[in-house]
């Protein structure tokens, strides 16, 4: 019982984001199959970033400097090369895995909707190991977790859809740009998120309080950011759809009016042909 009490609190903070998201992508939503086939891509990230995150942890174990748990540069290539960069390219590979064919990707917003279904798989099942990992205190760290790294997670996948949708809607407008920033934009906010963290531990006393202020700073600004990037997709998926039916409409009355002219055309014809028949009966 207890262990199924500790799965759902790791799992609960990921699937309240994951409603979450649903609610605000307000245009078109998207099918819930196809969300919840997100988060398990989100889940089978996890396990790949475990694969890319290796070589970085086995050169740890070599080389003693790089050991995050007692050195400061040790936190600072924990938390981006053990952390952020394969962590980030897994969620990335699973997207673009997700998307590449799917139907539905049809809305910037989309691209953020499915973004945040791997961002969640993925913060749910890390959820569950660090919970399991530290049973003893499972309750403080599961709410640190909800109330911090889930967020975060969060916060990622908004960054990495925003630009995924960015790319793929404007191939014309900077899509290398966009591309590279889908990727380097993730790996930046989540590394320094991590090595705020991380680095504590190794900081003059006097600079800890500091660290903590720029680490509550970060949380709260990429989640104002993420917000805004979420309502200028949401806008132009508004315009996208206003100007699409536009042209629908104005097709059906360009059809309608080709249509009468063409039967009035028909009748004058008809009309004719009645005269001429009149006229050589006459005759």
């Amino acid at each position: 019982m207890k262990d199924l009490i500790i799965i759902l609190a790791a799992v609960l903070p990921a699937l309240v984001i994951v409603g979450y998201i649903v609610f605000r992508d307000k245009n078109r939503r998207e099918p819930i199959s196809q969300v919840w086939k997100g988060v398990r891509y989100g889940v089978g990230s996890a396990l790949l970033a475990l694969v890319f995150g290796a070589p970085f942890s086995v050169l740890a174990e070599m080389v003693p400097v790089l050991d995050y748990t007692e050195t400061f540069w040790g936190a600072l290539y924990g938390s981006f090369f053990m952390a952020a960069v394969p962590e980030e390219l897994a969620k990335l590979l699973m997207l673009y895995l997700l998307l590449r064919k799917n139907p539905y990707f049809d809305e910037r917003m989309d691209g953020i909707v499915y973004a945040v279904a791997v961002g969640m798989g993925f913060a749910g099942f890390e959820n569950i190991l660090y919970l399991f990992e530290n049973e003893e205190i499972w309750g403080t760290v599961g709410a640190i977790r909800a109330l911090f790294s889930v967020p975060g997670h969060f916060c990622f996948a908004v960054f990495m859809g925003y630009y995924y949708s960015l790319a793929h809607f404007d191939k014309k407008n900077r899509q290398e740009l966009n591309l590279f920033l889908m990727l380097a934009v993730p790996i930046v906010l989540h590394g320094v998120f991590d090595f705020l963290l991380m680095s504590l531990p190794h900081l003059h006393p006097a600079l800890i309080i500091m660290a903590v202020m720029a680490f509550l700073g970060l949380c709260i600004g990429m989640n104002l950011i993420a917000h805004i990037k979420m309502r200028h997709h949401l806008k132009a998926d508004e315009i996208m759809i206003a100007e699409a039916e536009a042209a629908i409409s104005e097709s059906s009355e360009n059809s309608e009016i080709s249509e009468n002219s063409e039967n009035s055309e028909n009748s004058e014809l008809i009309e004719t042909d009645n005269i001429k028949d009149d006229q050589t009966i006459v005759l």
